[in-house]
């Protein structure tokens, strides 16, 4: 594929009086590999998932409860450990985003409460 795209390219420079640049522009072929039977593997597709990661850490967790007519916004644990810090080292949209990219990603995302006891 690479020596046939390379013959094709030197026969449209030797042939014409335009610019190499304006050939391969005009070409229309990829100048790329595949990446076998893993797209996750291209960066289009990481850079993808990360624009999703980092929209949905702008999101606000919080609990609520649906009554008949109204929803209720609970004041409880889970909506106080996402209003702070879920774990020491991520701020809630750190923790929002790396589980969304592990999410996308993997396809599965494990999240392991731990609780200190004294």
């Amino acid at each position: 594929m690479i020596i046939s795209y390379i013959r094709n390219l030197m026969s449209k420079v030797r042939g014409s009086r335009r610019s190499m640049l304006s050939e391969i522009m005009s070409d229309h072929q990829a100048v790329f590999s595949s990446f076998g039977n893993n797209i996750y593997m291209s960066d289009f597709v990481n850079n993808c998932i990360d624009r999703i990661a980092t929209e949905i850490s702008k999101i606000e967790v919080m609990s609520v409860v649906e009554s008949e007519s109204r929803i209720i916004r609970q004041n409880d644990d889970i909506s106080r450990l996402f209003r702070y810090q879920p774990n020491p080292l991520q701020t809630s949209k750190d923790f929002l985003a790396c589980c969304e990219w592990l999410r996308r990603k993997y396809m599965n995302c494990f999240i392991y409460p731990v609780w200190e006891t004294i």
